[in-house]
């Protein structure tokens, strides 16, 4: 999870931002999870906003989450009390780790990544690590690997907005923080990364302002390029967009293990 979801403030942001799932992505999921054998892993899960629907739909189901970040998982954990009862935790581990470390202790029916968080592996190589990884140590035979991700638009470009504020500034109930974020391309090299710059403005109560600004790389891989990774690693991949519906430019791969 990116850097910024290490703050509270800001992890609660994004559940303002991103409260429940696009059209068709809960579905999307969810057709291939009924039909994974063993458990499922959530790499990047972050508050739970996929993985608390999925285990609350799917209560035979043993489900991992991994996260960098804390305060994600914090927001999770309250979510799943609340969506599955007392006994969450044990249908629900979560661990707290990068993608790129978390070593499983058990093989998995189906693991995916979603919401563009493979962008956080920061470079081509790591991406294709990471799916070999993913190929040759967590999922079972058979185990399909979804994978959700948006291409970057290539450079050059200088200050391009990528996303200008996603909503109106939210406002915390209860502390009366108002949080507004700006997504800017800043730089890059073609066809190897963007530079890409948040910006979050915080006002509080009392009218004082407080800025936020992270920077992440993230590796300009395009629908080709992931289709022959994906085959390097050993899978079989079909493609689809938005979710299915054809109603964006998600890029939505689900890669099958051999059985």
């Amino acid at each position: 999870m990116a850097e910024q979801y290490q703050n509270a403030l800001l992890a609660w942001e994004f559940d303002q931002i991103y409260p429940e799932p696009a059209p068709g992505e809960f579905d999307w999921y969810f057709r291939y999870a009924r039909k994974a054998v063993g458990p499922i892993l959530e790499y990047c899960c972050g508050s739970g906003r996929l993985l608390v629907p999925l285990a609350a739909d799917l209560p035979g189901v043993q489900f991992d989450g991994v996260d960098s970040s804390l305060a994600m998982l914090n927001r999770l954990e309250v979510k799943a009390q609340y969506a599955l009862g007392p006994g969450w935790n044990k249908q629900v581990k979560l661990h707290h780790n990068t993608i790129e470390d978390f070593i499983p202790s058990r093989r998995y029916g189906m693991a995916f990544l979603g919401l563009n968080s493979v962008h956080y592996l920061q470079t081509k190589s790591c991406v294709q690590g990471f799916f070999c990884m993913v190929h040759d140590a967590v999922l079972r035979p058979g185990g399909v690997f979804l994978i959700a991700v948006k291409e970057v638009p290539e450079p050059p470009f200088v200050g391009v907005e990528l996303v200008s504020t996603l909503k109106d500034p939210v406002v915390h109930p209860i502390t009366g923080t108002s949080v507004g974020r700006r997504l800017v391309a800043v730089e890059g090299k073609a066809g190897e990364y963007a530079i890409v710059k948040r910006t979050f403005e915080i006002t509080r109560r009392d009218g004082s302002l407080r800025t936020l600004r992270f920077s992440t790389i993230f590796p300009i891989i395009n629908k080709s390029e992931y289709f022959e990774m994906l085959d390097v690693a050993g899978f079989d991949t079909e493609m689809s967009l938005g979710y299915g519906l054809g109603h964006s430019d998600m890029m939505c791969f689900a890669a099958t293990k051999a059985g």
